[in-house]
């Protein structure tokens, strides 16, 4: 069994991810908390596998409870929030994942699968030094308990280093025309050759520009310039068509993010 707390001050979020894992006979609900300090409380004293954790709550945040809890006992984290800022991209590369309200039962789902691999692959000490080097970057970013973050500006990377043989190619993001996932690594596509990098989607994704790239299915990522047109596919779906004559399906929950190419104004 996979021992399941659910930190959030909203009595109806709660009631809604309880839904959603009542279904699972993986999981088994220890524990739901309304604040921070009870959720403190319980994380130090109960073995817990898995939290979904909110972010902003009155007394302690989400951070702040992490932050209290010794390195050993930190279970695999999914953040829950409202609050899309740019730490939203910390938490791709450090944490496991984030689900953003409102967010859908697939993303929800996604987000469940992910833990129980990593729960199976028993990669929770990874994670765990993940997350408190992610506590250090909030806290040099200037985050505060209220999840109020800094005006300072993210910076995003121009290059990717790919490791090949006894040499290292830096290849421009600006020439990447999309990016797709390969278990816990990608594939890179530039101008019809493919490039293997060893990193999870979500954290080189958390690294690129996203007025320049968007996700638009849980396992591609495509450049905006690299993207031609979008057209009808079957049963009301829709694929991305790039310069180079790729085409891309394109996610049911992600359709909305792509108001921004067919619609830059948006």
């Amino acid at each position: 069994m996979i021992r399941t707390v659910i930190v959030d001050d909203e009595p109806l979020a709660r009631e809604g991810i309880r839904l959603l894992l009542q279904s699972d006979p993986e999981i088994k609900i220890v524990a739901e908390c309304h604040n921070g300090s009870r959720a403190v409380n319980v994380l130090k004293h109960e073995p817990v596998d898995l939290v979904f954790l909110d972010v902003q709550m009155p007394g302690l945040s989400g951070f702040d409870v992490l932050a209290r809890i010794p390195a050993d006992r930190l279970p695999i984290v999914i953040f829950v929030t409202a609050y899309d800022h740019y730490a939203l991209r910390a938490f791709k590369v450090h944490a496991l994942d984030y689900l953003l309200k409102p967010f859908s039962d697939d993303e929800f789902l996604h987000a469940l699968v992910r833990a129980k691999e990593y729960l199976h692959l028993q990669s929770v000490d990874a994670l765990s030094g993940r997350i408190k080097n992610f506590l250090h970057e909030i806290q040099k970013f200037g985050e505060t308990g209220s999840g109020e973050v800094s005006g300072q500006v993210p910076e995003y990377i121009k290059r990717i280093g790919v490791p090949s043989k006894d040499r290292i190619s830096l290849i421009p993001v600006d020439e990447i025309d999309w990016i797709e996932a390969a278990d816990y690594c990608v594939n890179i596509h530039v101008a019809g050759k493919t490039h293997f990098l060893r990193e999870t989607l979500s954290a080189l994704e958390a690294r690129l520009d996203p007025s320049n790239f968007i996700r638009i299915h849980r396992s591609t990522i495509v450049r905006v310039n690299a993207v031609r047109e979008i057209e009808p596919y079957f049963s009301g779906e829709s694929v991305a068509v790039l310069h180079d004559g790729t085409k891309l399906k394109i996610g049911r929950t992600y359709r909305q993010r792509l108001k921004r190419i067919s619609h830059p104004g948006v």
